[in-house]
């Protein structure tokens, strides 16, 4: 089935460009039937992830409508939204967030702050926001576009409960579990009672409540929720669909939490081999599938495989990717193994490549930056007896990691509990009484405000203060949808 909606895309794809060709003969390239075959062309390729060419035609049909139409024409903004969508899927953050505060703020000022299209720009900038790890800004947009649909739509409209279901992602970023396991049982709750307990939507609704219970350590309630949701979507869908793979993914993820290795063995095995058959060995659902089950062998001890998956997921995506998020979380996965295998200065040597390259990509105060300063990297260099840097490692981590989320953030609060172990509670207030310099807790902070600022400086009229870390696409994780974006986030 799978196959078949691939193709059936490929083919969509090739009928809209024949479109686009007959139109352009006839009427002119400048013609606004021929623009709207131009982006219904963009959108199909963006489809298949032909990011760049999608990125070509749009902005080709952008400045022709802005030429002719004007740069506030509401034509003009839906191309320009189109088109920041497309920035996000290449990386290009800050190109995207640009351009979709300008779309925020041109339709709030023409339609008014409360119209859907205004409404849908704010959606957007929200996941652009997640996206680059700005969680605070994310969940402040989200919550007004919230209220204002609870109040214009109702609180169970199925575009409200898509909101809610976003701003539950959002709260699990920012380590509020209780809240979002909350909203989610209402939408996942309200979807079975509107639209029945077998509509994707409701499915939908029961992963991402899966998600937020693994992220809780609830092991055994996420493993009940996916495998309902697993054989719901085999008997709907087919065992080989897309949607089926991933969440047979999902759970494999679930087995190797639960300590299930040969349960989340055989079913990875399963997800790979098929993903390898339908979308090809380079697809990245392929190699996310061998990296997850390269974590699985690590687990049952079977390093040499592990290793052989890593490198070649790694090398992979290096060529295809070069320096990419999902280039880092390959690199990351081999360290693990290395450091599983007792080759400690390969896994370190790995761990300082990461730690150069991540705030390249997204810079210092990022999460994913910070996870890598968490105590896995120090654990490596101690093992080497390289105490100091070590140390440094995890006073950076302590220093910038309320930067980007809050303090009481559960991420926040491990680190500074097993740092406490070592230099006493006293260290954060009083960093002399644990021999820590406050210089250097200085620099770190000054590096983290300089990193903002040179970012705010890209931007004018920013709402909510500096906006996008980075150039490159963000490795795709399971979220609800909302607004024009499926939703993206880094790892």
């Amino acid at each position: 089935m799978k196959k078949q909606r691939t193709n059936s895309h490929d083919s969509s794809a090739l009928d809209r460009y024949r479109t686009v060709a007959a139109r352009r003969h006839s009427l002119g390239r400048e013609h606004p039937e021929t623009l709207n075959a131009e982006l219904d062309l963009a959108i199909k390729l963006k489809e298949v992830e032909r990011y760049p060419d999608a990125e070509r035609l749009e902005v080709h049909v952008m400045d022709t409508r802005e030429r002719l139409l004007g740069p506030e024409d509401l034509e003009t903004l839906n191309v320009q939204a189109h088109l920041a969508f497309t920035y996000t899927m290449l990386g290009r953050y800050l190109d995207a967030g640009k351009l979709m505060i300008k779309v925020m703020e041109t339709r709030e000022r023409l339609l008014g702050p409360l119209h859907l299209e205004t409404l849908s720009a704010k959606e957007d900038l929200a996941t652009i926001y997640v996206t680059v790890g700005r969680y605070l800004d994310a969940e402040k947009l989200m919550m007004k576009v919230m209220e204002t649909k609870e109040r214009l739509l109702g609180p169970e409209h199925l575009e409200t409960l898509s909101v809610q279901a976003y701003l539950a992602f959002i709260y699990t970023t920012l380590g509020r579990y209780l809240d979002a396991e909350k909203l989610m049982v209402k939408v996942m709750e309200t979807r079975e009672r509107l639209l029945g307990p077998l509509h994707l939507e409701t499915l939908s609704a029961k992963e991402y409540l899966a998600t937020i219970y693994m992220t809780m350590g609830r092991y055994l309630d996420e493993e009940k929720l996916m495998v309902n949701v697993m054989e719901t979507k085999e008997r709907l869908l087919g065992p080989e669909d897309l949607e089926t793979l991933s969440v047979q993914a999902h759970l494999a993820f679930t087995y190797t939490k639960l300590g299930r290795y040969l349960d989340a063995e055989k079913l990875m095995v399963k997800v790979m081999e098929t993903r390898e058959r339908l979308l090809g060995p380079l697809h990245p659902e392929t190699l996310s599938a061998q990296l997850s089950l390269a974590v699985v062998n690590e687990k049952l001890g079977r390093y040499d495989e592990a290793e052989r998956l890593g490198v070649q997921v790694m090398k992979t995506r290096e060529r295809l990717l070069a320096l990419h998020p999902e280039t880092l979380s390959a690199q990351e996965c081999l360290a693990a193994t290395y450091k599983a295998m007792g080759r400690y200065r390969e896994a370190e040597e790995l761990r300082m490549q990461l730690l150069v390259a991540r705030p390249h990509t997204i810079k210092l105060d990022h999460p994913d930056t910070l996870s890598n300063l968490s105590l896995d990297g120090p654990t490596t260099s101690t093992a080497m007896s390289r105490y100091r840097d070590g140390e440094e490692l995890r006073k950076q981590l302590l220093v910038a990691r309320p930067y980007a989320i809050k303090r009481d953030h559960p991420d926040t609060r491990d680190s500074t509990f097993l740092f406490n172990e070592d230099h006493g509670p006293g260290w954060w207030q009083d960093p002399k009484s644990s021999n820590l310099k406050k210089s250097s807790n200085s620099r770190i902070r000054e590096k983290v405000t300089s990193d903002r600022s040179s970012l705010s400086e890209g931007l004018s009229n920013t709402p909510s203060g500096s906006l996008i870390y980075g150039n490159t696409r963000a490795s795709p994780t399971v979220a609800p949808q909302v607004g024009n974006f499926p939703m993206i986030i880094g790892t």
